[in-house]
């Protein structure tokens, strides 16, 4: 063989010795010029953006560590934990760091985690992830998932110690909890929830201009009053320089339902919903609007005395209390309610639509 032809086991050894020895003692070992081996060095380990390189290196480097092998689970746990080994490839290029130090070992995390591999979230599956999956779960994906059956989502968080802390959460990336949901309270603060959220509603409040708590702090006991003089002055001054207000955000899936129920009613009777010229709107006095602490309602379907509301499942997951005193107000008033959740609609669209018609002949 030439000096300047490179064999497997000459690439093999150059790439676990780069960064361990000089490149002379490599050059002498391999009994390759200098410059040959300076080359061939930044053939593999190119920062351009030459692809083919990039690919190279890495390609060289995966064929390499084929070669080694791996720990069984045990043995891989034992070697982290001694010593507290596995900190030291958390952070940035952790396990470029690790190829370096101890290439068997990087192969051992890798196979003894390849199950996380088709687990769409791209955090559960990042190298440190892999770690604690087997540091804490023992590589079993069975204790990694959540009540919908999905893999729980893997977060770094910044602890108040200025630390990273690196977790699974008991929740996977569509069920874990919004803010500023009392689901996101409950994770987040246990039995005390309750109190931290009312904290945080008020001191949002507090900060607020021209909310009602701003008016109390200002005018005291008259604040309130003032609150819903203004903001029905406000209300009425949109509607009488037509600045619409039937332009707020509605789910399509519920203007699908009503149009269906429009069809199927017909011209005969007058019937109020956003794609229909507009929602209803129910005038409140100020008592009214201090009991249930709204300005008006506006029913999401109404003909004659008949209401239809929409519940959408992101935005009336926790908003049963509301949406009670929402339904027992318009009750008081004379009005019939039916509830229709998303869930029931997608799920059978055809009988829902026919309580919905048979609702409103009764």
């Amino acid at each position: 063989m030439k000096k300047y032809d490179w064999s497997e086991s000459d690439i093999n050894f150059l790439l676990v010795n780069i960064d361990k020895i000089p490149l002379k003692l490599i050059s002498k070992e391999l009994g390759k010029p200098y410059h040959c081996v300076l080359f061939k060095k930044k053939k593999l380990f190119s920062s351009t953006d030459n692809s083919d390189y990039t690919k190279k290196s890495w390609g060289v480097c995966k064929k390499y560590l084929d070669t080694l092998g791996w720990y069984d689970l045990n043995e891989t746990k034992h070697i982290l934990l001694k010593d507290n080994y596995y900190k030291n490839f958390y952070g940035k290029s952790g396990n470029r760091k690790l190829i370096k130090e101890d290439p068997k070992l990087y192969n051992s995390i890798i196979h003894h985690t390849k199950i996380l591999e088709d687990i769409k979230d791209t955090n559960s599956k990042s190298f440190i992830a892999r770690i604690v999956f087997i540091l804490e779960y023992n590589s079993n994906l069975s204790d990694i998932k959540c009540e919908c059956g999905d893999v729980i989502s893997f977060k770094q968080k910044f602890s108040a110690h200025k630390k990273y802390e690196y977790k699974f959460q008991p929740f996977c990336v569509n069920c874990q909890p919004k803010y500023p949901s009392d689901r996101y309270f409950q994770f987040k603060y246990g039995d005390e929830w309750e109190t931290h959220r009312d904290e945080h509603v008020t001191n949002m409040k507090n900060k607020k201009v021209l909310s009602k708590e701003w008016f109390i702090k200002k005018y005291g006991k008259e604040g309130e009053l003032k609150y819903m003089d203004f903001y029905t002055k406000k209300i009425n001054t949109l509607f009488n320089t037509n600045k619409n207000l039937n332009n707020k955000k509605y789910s399509k899936i519920s203007q699908k339902l009503f149009n269906s129920i429009k069809e199927d009613l017909g011209e005969n009777k007058k019937i109020y919903y956003a794609e229909n010229g507009g929602e209803y709107f129910i005038n409140l006095t100020n008592e009214e609007k201090l009991k249930i602490n709204k300005f008006c309602i506006r029913p999401d379907f109404l003909v004659d005395d008949k209401i239809i509301e929409f519940n959408g499942d992101y935005w009336h997951r926790d908003t049963k209390n509301a949406d009670d005193l929402r339904y027992g107000f318009l009750k008081n008033l004379g009005y019939k309610i039916l509830v229709i959740n998303e869930c029931e609609y997608k799920k059978t669209p055809d009988k829902v639509l026919e309580n919905c018609l048979k609702f409103i002949n009764d």
